[in-house]
């Protein structure tokens, strides 16, 4: 490995890396500074957007909930019912465009247990039609006290 450590340095027209650029193999000082703020900008960047996606997220599931709530009260529920019950909610229709029974399913145990504004998916039970879902709502205060076991 040392070998080929001295033939890329010497490719580079460079000597030996000293202890102030091993980091970068040869490169000067100055360079690694200049490639060390770039990647400091890259990854503030990215924390950036990771934290808008994350806020985004968030709306969206809030936005699921207060919509089932809505649409279902406190029954309980399956992918399918809501599938078929997209047909005379329009705010249930838009929010279930594009989506087959599996992906409603599968946003469902995504969202399960997540409480927004006092609003929390649970399942029920499983039964032959599917996995039975409800809205509950929960206390601000005891964020568990309307959970089910």
């Amino acid at each position: 490995m040392e070998r080929r450590l001295r033939q890329r340095c010497r490719d580079a027209g460079r000597g030996l890396p000293t202890a102030s650029n091993s980091s970068t193999c040869c490169a000067a000082p100055s360079e690694t500074d200049a490639r060390l703020a770039a990647l400091e900008h890259r990854l503030v960047t990215a924390e950036a957007e990771i934290a808008a996606l994350r806020r985004r997220v968030a709306a969206d599931d809030r936005e699921w909930l207060v919509t089932l709530a809505q649409a279902t009260g406190q029954t309980v529920f399956t992918a399918r019912d809501l599938a078929k019950h997209r047909r005379v909610d329009p705010h249930l229709r838009q929010l279930l465009h594009g989506l087959n029974v599996p992906d409603i399913g599968y946003r469902l145990r995504r969202l399960s247990g997540r409480v927004y504004d006092g609003l929390v998916l649970q399942k029920v039970v499983k039964t032959k039609r599917g996995m039975e879902w409800t809205v509950t709502m929960v206390s601000d205060r005891h964020r568990d006290a309307g959970l089910r076991p």
